[in-house]
């Protein structure tokens, strides 16, 4: 039995029940949209995909709710776009420290007040440490290819 129409081909019949659009469906070009003042259609400099972005465009596509833009930031936003990356820098930084103090904490102090070494203690300080550093992740701003940040 051959297959009438190419269409049908298992790789289209494969991509179509894994992407829930028809065989033949184009996908539309993407739409350039700043991160900053939500403009669309501009030129500016792309943002770096990671795996936080990855991750955000699997759980939008699984909920089909994704919006397929080309996330930039125009030239106009670029000064407000290194304040708020240098925020969340120093936000990471300093919920990084807090956890690794926490944990040291939780370990070091009842090994110092003479008790034993309690494996509770360690996974108890690193789900802390995880949850806060977590926290940090809120105020999110992504890397920019071109765009070189001050250290």
């Amino acid at each position: 039995m051959a297959l009438a129409k190419k269409k049908d081909t298992p790789v289209a019949l494969k991509r179509e029940q894994k992407t829930g659009q028809p065989a033949e469906a184009k996908t539309a070009p993407l739409r350039n949209v700043c991160i900053i003042c939500e403009q669309e259609g501009i030129e500016g400099k792309p943002v770096k995909e990671d795996a936080i972005l990855g991750s955000i465009r699997a759980i939008k596509n699984a909920l089909k709710i994704a919006t397929n833009r080309r996330l930039i930031v125009c030239e106009t936003c670029v000064p407000k776009y290194t304040e708020k990356r240098g925020r969340f820098e120093k936000t990471l930084v300093q919920y990084v420290a807090i956890s690794a103090i926490i944990v040291v904490g939780l370990i070091a102090l009842p090994l110092i007040a003479g008790g034993a070494f309690n494996f509770g203690a360690l996974i108890f300080g690193v789900a802390i440490g995880a949850f806060i550093t977590a926290l940090s992740f809120t105020q999110y701003m992504p890397a920019v290819e071109g765009i070189e940040q001050k250290r």
